[in-house]
Protein backbone atom coordinates (compact mmCIF):
# COMPACT_ATOMS: atom_id res chain seq x y z
CA UNK A 1 0.00 0.00 0.00
CA UNK A 2 1.26 3.14 -1.03
CA UNK A 3 2.26 5.71 1.65
CA UNK A 4 3.22 9.62 1.68
CA UNK A 5 3.99 12.32 4.39
CA UNK A 6 4.97 15.61 4.80
CA UNK A 7 6.55 17.57 8.10
CA UNK A 8 6.85 21.15 8.93
CA UNK A 9 8.68 22.57 11.46
CA UNK A 10 6.82 24.68 14.36
CA UNK A 11 6.71 28.32 14.96
CA UNK A 12 7.26 28.46 18.16
CA UNK A 13 9.25 31.07 19.49
CA UNK A 14 11.08 29.54 22.61
CA UNK A 15 12.25 25.85 23.36
CA UNK A 16 15.03 24.03 23.30
CA UNK A 17 14.88 22.48 19.87
CA UNK A 18 12.72 22.74 16.72
CA UNK A 19 9.80 20.69 16.36
CA UNK A 20 8.77 18.26 13.67
CA UNK A 21 4.98 16.94 13.16
CA UNK A 22 4.64 14.22 10.93
CA UNK A 23 1.31 13.25 9.20
CA UNK A 24 1.34 9.63 7.77
CA UNK A 25 -1.18 9.02 5.40
CA UNK A 26 -2.01 5.33 4.14
CA UNK A 27 -3.96 5.48 0.51
CA UNK A 28 -5.44 2.73 -1.47
CA UNK A 29 -7.10 3.34 -4.59
CA UNK A 30 -10.61 2.53 -3.39
CA UNK A 31 -10.41 3.33 0.45
CA UNK A 32 -8.58 5.91 2.11
CA UNK A 33 -7.77 5.35 5.50
CA UNK A 34 -5.99 7.98 7.63
CA UNK A 35 -4.26 7.18 10.99
CA UNK A 36 -2.77 9.98 11.74
CA UNK A 37 0.20 10.52 14.31
CA UNK A 38 1.89 13.78 15.96
CA UNK A 39 5.58 13.05 17.65
CA UNK A 40 6.65 16.53 19.55
CA UNK A 41 10.43 15.15 20.78
CA UNK A 42 12.55 18.00 22.24
CA UNK A 43 15.84 17.23 20.86
CA UNK A 44 18.79 17.38 23.41
CA UNK A 45 21.73 19.43 22.39
CA UNK A 46 23.85 17.67 18.88
CA UNK A 47 25.75 14.87 19.61
CA UNK A 48 23.68 14.11 22.79
CA UNK A 49 20.91 11.20 22.60
CA UNK A 50 20.55 9.92 25.86
CA UNK A 51 17.59 11.93 27.10
CA UNK A 52 14.84 13.22 25.04
CA UNK A 53 10.97 13.57 26.40
CA UNK A 54 8.55 12.26 23.49
CA UNK A 55 4.60 13.15 24.04
CA UNK A 56 2.23 12.04 21.37
CA UNK A 57 -0.33 15.05 21.15
CA UNK A 58 -2.29 14.13 17.92
CA UNK A 59 -4.34 11.42 17.31
CA UNK A 60 -7.05 11.34 14.45
CA UNK A 61 -9.23 8.25 14.17
CA UNK A 62 -9.33 5.76 11.59
CA UNK A 63 -11.87 7.47 9.00
CA UNK A 64 -12.90 5.79 5.64
CA UNK A 65 -13.40 9.04 2.91
CA UNK A 66 -13.58 6.90 -0.29
CA UNK A 67 -11.35 8.04 -2.94
CA UNK A 68 -8.77 11.18 -2.32
CA UNK A 69 -10.74 14.56 -2.98
CA UNK A 70 -10.09 16.39 -6.10
CA UNK A 71 -8.77 19.82 -6.73
CA UNK A 72 -10.70 22.39 -6.16
CA UNK A 73 -12.09 23.26 -9.54
CA UNK A 74 -15.12 25.00 -11.06
CA UNK A 75 -18.08 26.20 -9.89
CA UNK A 76 -19.85 23.46 -7.71
CA UNK A 77 -18.45 20.33 -6.74
CA UNK A 78 -20.79 16.70 -5.78
CA UNK A 79 -19.57 16.08 -2.60
CA UNK A 80 -21.00 13.71 -0.20
CA UNK A 81 -21.07 15.33 3.07
CA UNK A 82 -20.35 11.76 4.75
CA UNK A 83 -17.18 11.59 3.01
CA UNK A 84 -15.66 14.42 4.27
CA UNK A 85 -12.88 14.02 7.11
CA UNK A 86 -13.72 15.94 10.20
CA UNK A 87 -10.11 17.00 11.30
CA UNK A 88 -8.98 18.45 14.80
CA UNK A 89 -5.89 20.80 14.75
CA UNK A 90 -4.41 19.14 17.95
CA UNK A 91 -6.28 15.91 18.37
CA UNK A 92 -9.57 15.85 19.81
CA UNK A 93 -8.52 14.61 23.56
CA UNK A 94 -6.17 17.71 23.11
CA UNK A 95 -8.74 20.39 22.06
CA UNK A 96 -12.01 18.66 24.29
CA UNK A 97 -9.28 19.29 27.11
CA UNK A 98 -9.36 22.46 27.08
CA UNK A 99 -12.68 24.94 27.24
CA UNK A 100 -11.09 28.17 26.10
CA UNK A 101 -8.82 26.75 22.87
CA UNK A 102 -8.04 29.41 20.85
CA UNK A 103 -5.52 29.03 18.43
CA UNK A 104 -3.39 31.35 15.56
CA UNK A 105 -1.07 30.72 13.16
CA UNK A 106 -0.26 32.75 9.74
CA UNK A 107 -1.42 30.53 6.40
CA UNK A 108 1.89 29.64 5.83
CA UNK A 109 2.99 27.62 8.74
CA UNK A 110 0.22 24.54 7.76
CA UNK A 111 0.01 25.58 3.96
CA UNK A 112 3.39 26.07 2.17
CA UNK A 113 4.01 22.48 3.30
CA UNK A 114 1.20 20.96 1.28
CA UNK A 115 1.84 22.80 -1.71
CA UNK A 116 -0.54 25.58 -0.55
CA UNK A 117 -3.77 22.96 -0.84
CA UNK A 118 -5.94 22.62 2.10
CA UNK A 119 -8.33 19.53 0.76
CA UNK A 120 -12.24 19.60 1.68
CA UNK A 121 -12.77 18.84 5.16
CA UNK A 122 -14.57 19.78 8.08
CA UNK A 123 -13.98 20.42 11.96
CA UNK A 124 -16.38 19.26 14.49
CA UNK A 125 -15.77 21.37 17.51
CA UNK A 126 -14.24 24.48 16.20
CA UNK A 127 -14.98 27.88 15.03
CA UNK A 128 -12.38 29.19 12.40
CA UNK A 129 -11.69 32.77 10.63
CA UNK A 130 -9.53 33.13 7.92
CA UNK A 131 -8.00 36.38 6.48
CA UNK A 132 -5.84 36.98 3.41
CA UNK A 133 -4.53 40.04 2.12
CA UNK A 134 -3.52 40.98 -1.32
CA UNK A 135 -3.89 37.34 -2.69
CA UNK A 136 -5.77 34.96 -4.31
CA UNK A 137 -7.60 32.15 -2.56
CA UNK A 138 -9.96 29.04 -4.40
CA UNK A 139 -12.28 28.28 -1.65
CA UNK A 140 -14.44 25.60 -1.22
CA UNK A 141 -17.51 25.98 0.59
CA UNK A 142 -19.88 23.12 1.35
CA UNK A 143 -19.18 22.08 -2.24
CA UNK A 144 -19.21 25.21 -4.18
CA UNK A 145 -16.03 27.07 -5.21
CA UNK A 146 -15.87 30.76 -4.78
CA UNK A 147 -12.80 32.58 -6.31
CA UNK A 148 -11.30 35.73 -4.39
CA UNK A 149 -9.08 38.64 -5.08
CA UNK A 150 -7.85 40.91 -2.58
CA UNK A 151 -8.32 40.40 0.97
CA UNK A 152 -10.50 39.13 2.24
CA UNK A 153 -12.44 37.46 5.62
CA UNK A 154 -14.16 34.00 5.70
CA UNK A 155 -15.69 32.70 8.52
CA UNK A 156 -16.18 29.06 9.02
CA UNK A 157 -19.14 27.66 11.47
CA UNK A 158 -18.52 23.98 13.04
CA UNK A 159 -19.09 21.23 10.97
CA UNK A 160 -18.79 23.77 7.24
CA UNK A 161 -17.26 21.84 4.80
CA UNK A 162 -14.23 23.84 3.29
CA UNK A 163 -10.82 23.78 1.13
CA UNK A 164 -8.61 25.92 0.14
CA UNK A 165 -5.93 26.54 -2.62
CA UNK A 166 -3.86 29.32 -2.04
CA UNK A 167 -1.22 31.36 -4.20
CA UNK A 168 1.76 30.32 -2.72
CA UNK A 169 3.48 33.06 -0.92
CA UNK A 170 0.09 33.94 0.55
CA UNK A 171 0.15 36.12 3.46
CA UNK A 172 -2.79 36.17 5.88
CA UNK A 173 -3.52 33.88 8.83
CA UNK A 174 -6.32 31.46 10.50
CA UNK A 175 -7.60 32.13 14.07
CA UNK A 176 -9.44 28.86 15.63
CA UNK A 177 -11.94 28.77 18.65
CA UNK A 178 -13.31 26.15 19.87
CA UNK A 179 -16.97 26.33 20.06
CA UNK A 180 -17.64 26.89 23.86
CA UNK A 181 -15.33 29.96 23.70
CA UNK A 182 -18.20 31.34 21.62
CA UNK A 183 -20.83 29.60 23.58
CA UNK A 184 -21.85 31.72 26.52
CA UNK A 185 -25.48 32.76 25.36
CA UNK A 186 -26.46 36.48 25.17
CA UNK A 187 -29.34 38.29 26.40
CA UNK A 188 -32.17 38.47 23.04
CA UNK A 189 -31.79 41.47 21.13
CA UNK A 190 -27.86 41.39 22.35
CA UNK A 191 -25.46 42.06 19.00
CA UNK A 192 -24.25 38.74 18.03
CA UNK A 193 -26.28 36.50 19.52
CA UNK A 194 -27.70 33.88 16.84
CA UNK A 195 -25.33 35.69 14.23
CA UNK A 196 -25.32 34.82 10.97
CA UNK A 197 -21.20 33.86 11.77
CA UNK A 198 -22.01 30.68 13.54
CA UNK A 199 -24.97 29.31 10.75
CA UNK A 200 -23.26 29.71 7.59
CA UNK A 201 -19.49 30.50 5.95
CA UNK A 202 -19.78 34.16 5.55
CA UNK A 203 -17.04 36.03 2.93
CA UNK A 204 -16.34 39.44 3.92
CA UNK A 205 -14.11 41.46 1.64
CA UNK A 206 -11.70 43.97 3.59
CA UNK A 207 -11.54 47.55 2.51
CA UNK A 208 -8.56 49.51 3.58
CA UNK A 209 -9.61 52.18 6.57
CA UNK A 210 -12.99 50.65 6.77
CA UNK A 211 -13.35 51.41 10.64
CA UNK A 212 -15.30 48.38 11.11
CA UNK A 213 -12.55 45.60 9.94
CA UNK A 214 -10.13 47.82 11.23
CA UNK A 215 -10.86 46.86 14.63
CA UNK A 216 -11.10 43.41 14.11
CA UNK A 217 -7.72 43.49 12.59
CA UNK A 218 -6.64 45.50 16.13
CA UNK A 219 -8.25 42.73 18.52
CA UNK A 220 -6.63 40.20 16.34
CA UNK A 221 -3.21 41.82 17.04
CA UNK A 222 -4.11 41.60 20.72
CA UNK A 223 -4.79 37.75 20.51
CA UNK A 224 -1.34 37.29 19.07
CA UNK A 225 0.55 39.27 21.57
CA UNK A 226 -1.50 37.36 24.59
CA UNK A 227 -1.15 33.82 22.16
CA UNK A 228 2.77 34.31 22.05
CA UNK A 229 3.33 35.14 25.64
CA UNK A 230 2.61 33.84 28.93
CA UNK A 231 1.47 36.21 31.50
CA UNK A 232 -1.42 35.81 34.21
CA UNK A 233 -5.04 35.69 32.80
CA UNK A 234 -3.86 34.42 29.34
CA UNK A 235 -6.66 32.34 28.75
CA UNK A 236 -9.69 34.69 29.59
CA UNK A 237 -7.95 37.42 27.87
CA UNK A 238 -7.56 35.29 24.53
CA UNK A 239 -11.58 34.02 24.74
CA UNK A 240 -12.81 38.02 25.72
CA UNK A 241 -10.85 39.43 22.65
CA UNK A 242 -12.21 36.76 20.29
CA UNK A 243 -15.64 37.48 21.37
CA UNK A 244 -14.65 41.24 20.22
CA UNK A 245 -13.14 40.24 17.45
CA UNK A 246 -16.32 37.75 16.33
CA UNK A 247 -18.81 41.12 17.43
CA UNK A 248 -16.81 42.97 15.24
CA UNK A 249 -17.40 41.13 12.01
CA UNK A 250 -20.72 40.67 12.95
CA UNK A 251 -21.58 44.76 12.90
CA UNK A 252 -19.48 44.59 9.74
CA UNK A 253 -21.73 41.89 7.72
CA UNK A 254 -24.74 44.13 9.56
CA UNK A 255 -23.37 46.81 8.00
CA UNK A 256 -22.75 44.77 4.42
CA UNK A 257 -26.51 43.60 4.68
CA UNK A 258 -27.34 47.20 5.17
CA UNK A 259 -25.60 48.50 1.84
CA UNK A 260 -26.93 45.35 0.14
CA UNK A 261 -30.75 46.30 0.93
CA UNK A 262 -32.55 48.53 -1.90
CA UNK A 263 -32.09 52.19 -0.73
CA UNK A 264 -28.74 50.65 1.57
CA UNK A 265 -25.84 53.04 -0.25
CA UNK A 266 -28.39 55.92 -0.47
CA UNK A 267 -28.57 55.66 3.22
CA UNK A 268 -24.82 55.46 3.55
CA UNK A 269 -24.11 58.49 1.64
CA UNK A 270 -26.63 60.27 3.34
CA UNK A 271 -25.15 59.63 6.70
CA UNK A 272 -21.57 60.37 5.46
CA UNK A 273 -23.02 63.75 4.60
CA UNK A 274 -24.56 64.28 7.81
CA UNK A 275 -21.47 63.38 9.78
CA UNK A 276 -19.26 65.70 7.44
CA UNK A 277 -21.51 68.56 8.32
CA UNK A 278 -21.65 68.22 11.78
CA UNK A 279 -17.06 68.48 11.37
CA UNK A 280 -17.52 71.00 9.32
CA UNK A 281 -20.05 73.53 9.58
CA UNK A 282 -18.34 76.44 11.21
CA UNK A 283 -15.91 76.42 8.13
CA UNK A 284 -18.99 77.18 5.78
CA UNK A 285 -18.21 74.52 3.40
CA UNK A 286 -20.38 74.96 -0.24
CA UNK A 287 -22.62 71.99 -1.33
CA UNK A 288 -19.71 70.54 -3.80
CA UNK A 289 -16.87 70.65 -1.31
CA UNK A 290 -19.56 68.02 0.57
CA UNK A 291 -20.38 66.47 -2.85
CA UNK A 292 -16.76 65.94 -3.40
CA UNK A 293 -15.41 64.46 -0.05
CA UNK A 294 -18.29 61.92 -0.95
CA UNK A 295 -17.70 61.45 -3.91
CA UNK A 296 -20.52 62.05 -5.37
CA UNK A 297 -21.70 64.88 -8.06
CA UNK A 298 -23.33 67.63 -6.29
CA UNK A 299 -26.31 66.59 -8.50
CA UNK A 300 -26.93 63.82 -7.11
CA UNK A 301 -26.31 65.10 -3.04
CA UNK A 302 -29.35 66.86 -3.62
CA UNK A 303 -31.11 64.41 -5.32
CA UNK A 304 -30.67 62.14 -2.20
CA UNK A 305 -31.10 65.14 0.08
CA UNK A 306 -34.26 65.64 -1.51
CA UNK A 307 -35.61 62.47 -1.41
CA UNK A 308 -34.69 61.01 1.91
CA UNK A 309 -34.84 64.70 3.79
CA UNK A 310 -37.51 66.78 1.84
CA UNK A 311 -34.81 69.73 1.90
CA UNK A 312 -32.00 70.92 -0.32
CA UNK A 313 -28.30 70.27 0.75
CA UNK A 314 -27.46 74.57 1.28
CA UNK A 315 -30.66 74.19 3.29
CA UNK A 316 -29.73 71.58 5.55
CA UNK A 317 -25.92 72.91 5.90
CA UNK A 318 -27.98 76.48 7.05
CA UNK A 319 -30.31 75.09 9.66
CA UNK A 320 -27.03 73.52 11.13
CA UNK A 321 -25.33 76.83 11.50
CA UNK A 322 -29.02 78.18 12.47
CA UNK A 323 -29.95 75.42 15.42
CA UNK A 324 -25.72 76.13 17.23
CA UNK A 325 -26.40 80.12 16.38
CA UNK A 326 -29.64 79.87 18.38
CA UNK A 327 -28.34 77.60 21.10
CA UNK A 328 -25.40 79.98 22.10
CA UNK A 329 -28.10 82.83 22.25
CA UNK A 330 -29.97 81.20 24.60
CA UNK A 331 -27.02 78.80 26.63
CA UNK A 332 -24.03 81.24 26.92
CA UNK A 333 -23.51 84.64 27.47
CA UNK A 334 -20.67 84.89 24.73
CA UNK A 335 -21.35 88.60 22.96
CA UNK A 336 -23.14 88.29 19.46
CA UNK A 337 -19.53 89.28 17.82
CA UNK A 338 -17.73 86.69 20.17
CA UNK A 339 -20.61 84.07 18.16
CA UNK A 340 -19.98 85.37 14.68
CA UNK A 341 -16.30 85.51 14.82
CA UNK A 342 -16.10 81.41 16.37
CA UNK A 343 -19.00 80.34 13.93
CA UNK A 344 -16.46 81.67 11.21
CA UNK A 345 -18.73 84.30 10.28
CA UNK A 346 -16.26 86.91 8.26
CA UNK A 347 -18.13 89.52 9.74
CA UNK A 348 -20.71 91.00 12.22
CA UNK A 349 -22.89 92.34 9.49
CA UNK A 350 -23.06 89.15 7.10
CA UNK A 351 -23.60 87.26 10.97
CA UNK A 352 -26.42 89.19 11.28
CA UNK A 353 -28.39 89.06 7.82
CA UNK A 354 -27.26 85.23 7.95
CA UNK A 355 -29.40 85.34 11.08
CA UNK A 356 -32.29 87.58 10.42
CA UNK A 357 -33.06 86.66 7.11
CA UNK A 358 -33.71 82.92 8.47
CA UNK A 359 -35.27 83.80 12.05
CA UNK A 360 -37.31 86.44 11.23
CA UNK A 361 -35.46 88.64 13.90
CA UNK A 362 -32.51 89.86 15.04
CA UNK A 363 -30.23 88.00 17.25
CA UNK A 364 -30.22 89.99 19.86
CA UNK A 365 -34.09 90.29 20.00
CA UNK A 366 -34.31 86.61 20.23
CA UNK A 367 -31.59 86.88 23.30
CA UNK A 368 -34.16 89.25 24.67
CA UNK A 369 -37.11 86.70 24.30
CA UNK A 370 -34.77 83.86 25.72
CA UNK A 371 -34.15 86.02 28.38
CA UNK A 372 -37.75 85.86 29.15
CA UNK A 373 -39.04 83.05 28.24
CA UNK A 374 -41.10 84.14 25.14
CA UNK A 375 -39.35 81.78 22.62
CA UNK A 376 -42.04 79.95 20.34
CA UNK A 377 -41.53 76.55 20.50
CA UNK A 378 -39.40 75.25 17.47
Amino acid sequence: MPCFASSWPSRRPEGPAPIIATWVFNVSTTHFSCLVYAFIVALSPPGDYSTFNQSIVLFVQSTSIGEPSPPLRGTAMAQNPATIPFYGLYGDNFVDGDPGFVHIEDIATRSSGLDWIIQPHRHNRLFQLLCIFDSQLEINLEGTTHNLVGSWIVTLPVGAIHGFRFQPGSQGFVLTLKDTVLAEELPQGYEGSGSELFQTPQLIEYVADDPGLTAFLEYVGKIREEFDYQRPGRHQALALLSRLAVLSLHRQLRHQQFLAAPGGKELQALGQFRALLEIHYREHWPVSRYASQLHISTSTLARLCHKMLGSPPKQLIDERMLSEIRRRLVYTRQSLDEIAYTLGFKDYPYFSRFFRQRQGMTAGEYRKQADAGQLPEE
